[in-house]
Parts: C-alpha cells; sequence; structure tokens
C-alpha cells in the first residue's frame, strides 16, 4: 500500500514542476508581448466626427484631414462657455508644438480666464475653408458672443491653424487670427 501513496506523492512532485514550467514561459510570453506592443507603432486620429475619407503618412496628410482637424480645433477654441473652457483650452494646449507653445498657451489661457469671469458664451460659425500650402488651413466665418442670454457681438472673423506632422501624428504650431492682409 505504501507504494501507491509514492507514486501519488511522485506525480504530484512531476504536476508541481510542470506547473512551475508552464508558468514561467507564461511570464516569459507576457514580457515579450510587452516589449513587441511597446515597439509597435499606433496612429491615434480623432477628429470628433469623420466626414470624409483621409490618409495620414510620415510628415503629411489629406487635405480632408487638415481640413476636419482644423475646424475640430478652431471649435475647441471658439465655441467656448465657463463650463468647457477650461477642459476645451488644455486639449488644444496638450497639441501646441514648436517655437511658439508659449506665447498660443497664454493667449489661449487668457480668453479662458476672460470668459470665465466674464460668464460669456461664444459660438462659431464656419463659412469658408481653404488649404494653404501643405500644413496650413484658413477658415472664415461668423463668431457670437453672449454675456447673460443677450448677444453683444457678431463678427467675422478669419482664423489660421498651421500644422507639424512628424511620425503620422499631426500637432499644431502655429493657430490664432489670420494677418489682415491675407483675409
Amino acid at each position: 500500500m505504501l507504494p501507491k501513496y509514492v507514486e501519488q506523492w511522485e506525480n504530484a512532485i512531476r504536476d508541481k514542476l510542470f506547473l512551475k514550467l508552464l508558468a514561467l514561459l507564461l511570464a516569459l510570453a507576457l514580457i515579450a508581448n510587452g516589449l513587441f506592443r511597446r515597439a509597435t507603432n499606433r496612429v491615434v486620429i480623432y477628429p470628433p466626427e469623420v466626414k470624409q475619407e483621409f490618409w495620414v503618412g510620415q510628415r503629411s496628410a489629406s487635405k480632408q484631414y487638415l481640413v476636419q482637424m482644423a475646424l475640430m480645433y478652431l471649435h475647441f477654441l471658439l465655441d467656448i462657455n465657463p463650463r468647457n473652457a477650461d477642459s476645451f483650452a488644455s486639449f488644444v494646449i496638450k497639441n501646441l508644438t514648436g517655437d511658439k507653445v508659449s506665447k498660443i498657451e497664454t493667449a489661449i489661457l487668457q480668453d479662458v480666464m476672460y470668459v470665465k469671469d466674464n460668464d460669456i458664451y461664444q459660438y462659431f460659425y464656419p463659412e469658408t475653408i481653404k488649404v494653404v500650402g501643405k500644413k496650413e488651413v484658413r477658415v472664415t466665418g461668423q463668431v457670437k458672443r453672449e454675456i447673460a442670454g443677450k448677444e453683444v457681438i457678431e463678427r467675422d472673423v478669419c482664423y489660421r491653424v498651421v500644422f507639424k506632422i512628424s511620425g503620422m501624428q499631426l500637432r499644431v504650431s502655429d493657430i490664432g487670427p489670420c494677418p489682415r492682409d491675407e483675409d
């Protein structure tokens, strides 16, 4: 009767060794998977609404994508109110690049404070869109501003958005009103 228990004990030892080996192999597979996934390129495309087919390359993008992204950034900056101003501004600031970042960030944060301090609700209605070169979009339209439910400003505006594309990632290098001679 003792040999039966000894045989079961030996089987348990073998099973334990097998399970340890299996756990080690799974751990190595997870590490290898993590290293592989880290090296994989991932392209994040986030216009709020995809209306047309577009493409993005290493250093360039289709006009359709530039237009959609320019409209998105302009809506985040110009369709604002005290509730959404902080989150919209932080999204745009997070996607800035280049030597004008601090200047643009300061202007955006000043606008946010002005909107919040004065309880302003502003709406942007784009009318014409023009792609200039390979990385600049100019949008003309109308801005309406309300304070306490009363419209106080309605004016025509022109804004330009300049992008920098690197490694299939689109970032804003300049955004603001069009110079007067370029309207």
